[in-house]
């Protein structure tokens, strides 16, 4: 297990002095992506997640985040805000998600005006598998740590969102989460 063993001050850290932010920054930018490349070089991630992985390797980022804010079902209305775009830019990509087997347009049954927006079969299984693969990644990415160490990542992380909840694409992300 890897563990931080003693609190380093900002600035303290080993090879930055007052005034590398920007170098810290920069750092920070290149260890995602590399965590990012690591959470998808895992081999047999597809067989791991199970059936229905493979129907969102179609799909673009916006559109699985689009699956997301989709979740139990919504109007088109809150889908809009969710996803933060227009109304006429929510009709065209629910569009694309029905014509690729996605997502189902339901009229209300208490206001026929109202159209609601819900997940498919499909998107179901699939979404199920992503979560899948993604769980596995996580506990792959950080199988090494110790829980002192866990709990100092997911508290930075949670203050690294916190401070920029205003921003849309933060808050349907927290929508996201099962």
């Amino acid at each position: 297990m890897v563990s931080i063993s003693e609190e380093v001050a900002p600035g303290q850290g080993p090879g930055f002095g007052q005034g590398d932010r920007a170098a810290l920054t920069a750092q920070l930018v290149e260890l995602l992506a590399q965590l990012r490349k690591l959470a998808l070089a895992s081999p047999g991630r597809a067989q791991a997640a199970g059936e229905g992985y493979e129907d969102l390797s179609n799909l673009t980022l916006h559109q699985l985040e689009a699956l997301g804010c989709v979740g139990t079902g919504v109007t088109m209305g809150e889908f809009a805000r969710c996803m933060a775009i227009s109304d006429s830019a929510a009709t065209a990509l629910v569009g694309r998600l029905v014509k690729a087997g996605f997502v189902e347009r339901v009229a209300s049954e208490a206001d026929r005006r109202v159209v609601r927006v819900a997940l498919s079969d499909r998107a179901k299984t699939a979404l199920d598998a992503f979560r899948r693969y993604k769980d596995g990644a996580a506990e792959r990415l950080v199988a090494h740590l110790d829980d002192a160490t866990m709990e100092k990542l997911v508290g930075v992380l949670s203050l690294v969102l916190e401070a920029h909840e205003d921003i849309p694409a933060v808050a349907s992300v927290a929508r996201v989460r099962p």
